[in-house]
């Protein structure tokens, strides 16, 4: 069988597409199958957003009347433009919109920006980088207290950890930072 773009050479590839309900079997080459990919790369995602808004809504292509009492804007040109003029439009079109959303995102709420099974994890590590800019700020600007402040809640906030025994025999003695005006000396892990 030769490819049916070019003619010329035999068709390795046999792709099938269902569109609308219809089944469309095309026999290319190697050569004219890279250059359809190609084509459909380019055409972008904003096109195939659009032929699955038109195929997907359940709507029939035939001009739609319904339009947005906020601000006028009809379902046709949502199909078009894949855009919704205000937020009223979600209420106007949502006999339209929700089979077109539960399709496409599995869902027609919103459920948040971080899945739920990762919810608790993501708000403590956003915590924890805002303790640790405040902490830093605080020591930008010598303001000792609210530092130690901070790195008490940034540590009550981590989980405990079991120094090693290696860490143990390295802590013998300790230097202690001090502001320039206080005499300060070293700490014995004795004391």
């Amino acid at each position: 069988m030769l490819c049916e773009k070019c003619g010329v050479a035999p068709a390795t590839i046999h792709l099938t597409t269902i569109v609308g309900g219809e089944k469309i079997e095309q026999h290319l080459c190697a050569a004219c199958c890279q250059k359809q990919k190609q084509a459909l790369t380019m055409a972008g995602m904003s096109t195939l957003l659009l032929s699955l808004l038109k195929g997907a809504s359940g709507v029939p292509d035939e001009t739609v009347t319904l339009r947005c009492h906020s601000c006028g804007q009809t379902f046709e040109v949502f199909q078009k433009t894949g855009m919704l003029g205000c937020p009223k439009c979600y209420e106007v079109f949502k006999e339209h919109l929700t089979p077109l959303l539960s399709r496409i995102h599995g869902k027609t709420s919103h459920t948040g920006r971080v899945p739920p099974d990762t919810f608790e994890q993501t708000t403590m590590a956003r915590r924890l980088e805002s303790l640790r800019r405040n902490m830093d700020r605080a020591i930008a600007e010598e303001d000792f207290e609210l530092a130690a402040q901070l790195r008490d809640e940034i540590r009550a906030m981590q989980p405990a950890k079991e120094p090693s025994s290696d860490e143990l025999d390295s802590i013998d003695n300790v230097a202690v930072a001090c502001p320039d005006d206080v005499t300060c000396g070293e700490v014995s892990a004795d004391a």
